[in-house]
């Protein structure tokens, strides 16, 4: 039966699994095929095809990845998760990319239905506004 404890732990695994650098995995095990994805408040998938063609070619250059992910939250209640990802890869030319976002995820029966990722400005006044101690704050504003 699933429960809490059950979302808390894959929640957990998915993160092992993007700290290791295995992001397609991840999406793979742990991602709704009706997942919605959203950038910066911009959708760019509306469902898991599409969504991992998208990683799919980020990472089809990308070689030596490091996954590094500070800053878990989980609020249990509402199965919401947000964290950082600071992970970093070679790219072609062999330069380190370093990713700097925040990623906030909505949960059902093990699954993210919906993700949502930002940077720069949008990922500042977020976590200024307390998004890493309250991430249901922002399903509530979202809808």
């Amino acid at each position: 039966m699933y429960s809490p404890d059950t979302f808390r732990d894959c929640v957990i695994s998915q993160i092992d699994l993007l700290s290791e650098g295995k992001a397609l995995e991840a999406f793979d095990q742990f991602f709704s095929d009706n997942v919605t994805l959203y950038d910066n408040g911009t959708l760019i998938a509306s469902n898991a095809h599409d969504g991992r063609a998208l990683q799919a070619k980020t990472l089809r250059s990308a070689s030596d990845i490091k996954g590094s992910i500070p800053d878990l939250t989980i609020a249990d209640d509402t199965e919401i998760c947000v964290f950082r990802d600071h992970s970093s890869y070679a790219g072609k030319g062999k330069d380190r990319h370093q990713t700097n976002r925040l990623v906030w995820q909505k949960w059902r029966d093990g699954k993210v239905i919906q993700q949502q990722t930002f940077d720069g400005t949008k990922m500042e006044t977020l976590i200024e506004g307390g998004i890493l101690k309250s991430p249901d704050n922002l399903g509530r504003r979202r809808g």
